[in-house]
């Protein structure tokens, strides 16, 4: 298959695989190791082999349309990686705890970064215009560095099958960026390991149209969900030792939660110090 973006590096190309010019496969972590190369730049050369769309960047994305699928095992993330709109994010299986697509952030990072950060056409922080924009199937391991990761996406979007852990002080699980519109966020669980000012689930101030929450969950956490506006429905979130489970910051829409359970609303964290 000929790339139609930018070939990668010939000591990386052996580990991308680009069967058809809408699919990238990223090769096992420990053969990307094994080969000497930083794991972060081999996905950022996958990205690459994209080519830039050609039309209004704003409102259509900056990448063609595509996807890139990982392996079971760790890929180390030593910076921020800016992910394009127009690109999926697929792990290697819905089993992601201990097992499956894990990301882990290196002890360089700090709690501003997030591993994955999703950018829309020409860099705008407005991400809305990426239909059919879907993260699934990883487990990030912040490693009491990073945060997790910033996604959003317009209609028919999801982030499913994701767990967050090893937040540090201060940090957040999932930012739903500004511009998100009617997306799914399902099966996501997001663990504060008991860290002070830690949030599950940060909404920015126009997330138009809201979006649904189905089975998600947030422990040992200070604040479940931190939303600034929209309206919202949560179907089935459980939060567990917990400071706050909803803030909502703003007064412009509702949060509608159908199946909602909290256990211990105690304001500590598991070192005894509070949440909030």
């Amino acid at each position: 298959q000929e790339v139609p973006g930018v070939s990668p590096p010939e000591e990386m190309a052996p580990h991308l695989l680009m069967p058809h010019s809408q699919l990238v496969i990223v090769d096992y972590p420990e053969n990307l190791t094994a080969a000497g190369l930083n794991h972060r730049e081999v996905i950022e050369a996958a990205i690459a082999m994209f080519p830039m769309y050609k039309g209004v960047p704003a409102t259509h994305g900056f990448w063609e349309k595509g996807e890139i699928r990982f392996q079971v095992g760790i890929y180390d993330i030593d910076q921020e990686i800016a992910w394009p709109a127009r690109l999926n994010l697929i792990g290697a299986s819905r089993y992601v705890r201990d097992g499956g697509t894990r990301f882990k952030a290196a002890k360089s990072m700090d709690k501003d970064d997030y591993m994955i950060r999703l950018l829309s056409g020409d860099h705008f922080p407005n991400v809305n215009g990426n239909f059919f924009q879907h993260l699934r199937n990883v487990q990030f391991h912040c490693n009491d560095s990073s945060s997790g990761v910033a996604w959003g996406g317009a209609q028919s979007s999801s982030l499913k099958n994701v767990e967050i852990q090893g937040m540090p002080e201060g940090g957040t699980g999932v930012l739903i960026q500004t511009g998100t519109n009617a997306m799914i966020v399902e099966a996501v669980w997001c663990d504060g390991e008991g860290n002070a000012d830690t949030t599950g689930f940060k909404g920015e101030a126009l997330i138009e149209g809201g979006l649904t929450f189905i089975a998600c969950k947030a422990e040992s956490i200070a604040v479940g969900m931190d939303l600034e506006r929209g309206d919202h429905y949560a179907v089935g979130a459980y939060f567990e030792n917990i400071g706050v489970p909803v803030i909502r910051r703003g007064n412009t829409g509702n949060t509608r939660f159908m199946g909602l359970s909290v256990k211990n609303i105690s304001g500590l964290g598991s070192s005894g110090k509070p949440l909030v």
